[in-house]
């Protein structure tokens, strides 16, 4: 066997995620056809599925029996596949609560239909939710949100004509170049409503426009609704790229401001000349200053102390020279 034929036939697992349970749930299908045991996921084809009981009974050298037998085996191996691939225990649990005494094993088209119902559901519900996943899908770049839907659209097994896709779209388009586009197609008669046809002409104009720059007033509409913003430049110093609540310029100069009112509330002290008040002047009160300021200004005090004392020395020795000549 080859290294492609072992990947096409490789089984893919789910981990019981809601959301991704549309693409295994094709892929796993897709596998079991590959294997050529599609028929276990046949409910016509597995209307003969003989019981545990049955199966026993049967005369293997008789056709239709052999055949019956060779359904049994069929169903057996697609249910140990379908085991393999489940990872989630609720997802397993539901495949266990599918056997019974007549089929042990389960009947693995029964599985997936119920699997399926759990997690593609198809009641009033599933439709009141349908509609409200599509309706929080915000519309701005048109690729976008044709892909948003279309994945939606996999969760349920509700089914949505392309005039509703385009009416709830519908809602949601403010530029008018868009809504002309949309008009225009449902008013055609000519070709059948497909989101996927307006999506496409959309985006055609949302990549042109972005490619060289909206310039008219209509251009500007048109890249706006596609989601970019339009620089008028910041409102405080005039420059483009930046809006004024990031400018750095305001926030300098607030800080500034800010800097400049706190210091001129501040008393300044007559002691020293700085900006507290005499009452909690370290040099007035030095009780209140901490130690390495008072370590500091006691060794300065002392410097000028020696200094002082070694002047009047000099000083004096001066006036005795002075004296021995006299």
């Amino acid at each position: 066997m080859s290294d492609d034929t072992k990947i096409t036939t490789s089984i893919p697992a789910w981990s019981g995620e809601k959301d991704k349970f549309n693409i295994w749930i094709e892929q796993f299908q897709a596998v079991v056809n590959v294997k050529g045991f599609g028929d276990a996921l046949d409910a016509v084809a597995m209307r003969t599925l003989p019981t545990q009981a049955e199966y026993a009974a049967l005369d293997l050298t008789d056709a239709n029996d052999k055949a019956k037998a060779d359904l049994y085996k069929l169903n057996k191996k697609v249910v140990s596949l379908l085991i393999l691939a489940v990872k989630s225990n609720s997802a397993m649990a539901i495949v266990k609560s599918m056997k019974s005494s007549d089929y042990p094993d389960g009947r693995a088209y029964e599985i997936l239909d119920k699997l399926r119902g759990k997690n593609m559901p198809k009641d009033a519900s599933a439709v009141i939710e349908l509609d409200a996943a599509l309706e929080k899908i915000p519309f701005q770049n048109a690729e976008q949100y044709n892909d948003s839907v279309t994945s939606v659209l996999a969760e349920y097994d509700v089914s949505k004509t392309q005039t509703e896709l385009l009416t709830i779209m519908a809602k949601k388009v403010t530029s008018s170049t868009y809504g002309k586009i949309l008009l225009d197609h449902m008013k055609d008669t000519s070709c059948p409503d497909s989101l996927e046809t307006v999506c496409n002409e959309i985006n055609d104009v949302q990549r042109i426009v972005k490619a060289k720059g909206a310039t008219s007033k209509s251009e500007k509409e048109v890249s706006l609704a596609a989601g970019d913003e339009e620089d008028d430049g910041c409102g405080y110093c005039g420059r483009k790229n930046h809006r004024e609540v990031d400018c750095n310029f305001k926030k300098k100069d607030s800080k500034a401001a800010k800097a400049a009112a706190k210091g001129n509330s501040r008393t300044k002290c007559n002691a020293c000349g700085k900006q507290h008040k005499e009452a909690n002047c370290w040099t007035l009160h030095p009780e209140l200053a901490p130690e390495g300021w008072k370590k500091k200004n006691e060794v300065g005090t002392s410097s000028i102390e020696v200094e002082e004392t070694e002047v009047m020395l000099s000083s004096l020795d001066q006036d005795f020279c002075l004296a021995c000549q006299l």
